[in-house]
């Protein structure tokens, strides 16, 4: 995977993703698509891809297989929670007030399969791992 660079999110259009602020946070991952970030894990890929929703947008974990031909269907799919409990959606307006805790947030929940070195046990964990 090549790494794109992307714009800074200051100075950019409100409403566009926040990647370069996402992969400073998360350096293993290199840029996908103009919504997803992905670092390969033996054999798949796993990161995150962000969902624009009404003046917000979700990170969602998700993962991929490298050795199945269905390689656009994601095997993992995980929403993250803020501290309340709720989806974690952060509004493009309050991006850079919300970011910090965001990424508190997704290290606490899975963090585990974002790092520099992750055991093939977490990703079992995972409930789309174990029943497949």
């Amino acid at each position: 995977m090549e790494d794109k660079g992307t714009e800074p999110i200051s100075g950019s259009p409100v409403k566009s993703l926040p990647l370069t602020d996402w992969k400073k946070a998360f350096p293993m991952l290199s840029r996908y698509s103009s919504n997803t970030l992905l670092m390969k894990l033996g054999v798949g890929l796993i990161g995150f891809k962000f969902q624009r929703i009404y003046g917000s947008y979700r990170p969602l974990l998700v993962g991929y297989s490298l050795y199945d031909e269905r390689i656009n269907d994601d095997i993992i799919i995980e929403m993250f929670y803020n501290k309340k409990h709720l989806t974690l959606d952060i509004p493009f307006e309050k991006h850079q007030q919300m970011f910090q805790d965001a990424v508190d947030d997704v290290q606490s929940q899975h963090g585990n399969l974002l790092g520099e070195t992750v055991n093939v046990k977490d990703l079992f964990d995972l409930p789309q791992i174990r029943n497949l």
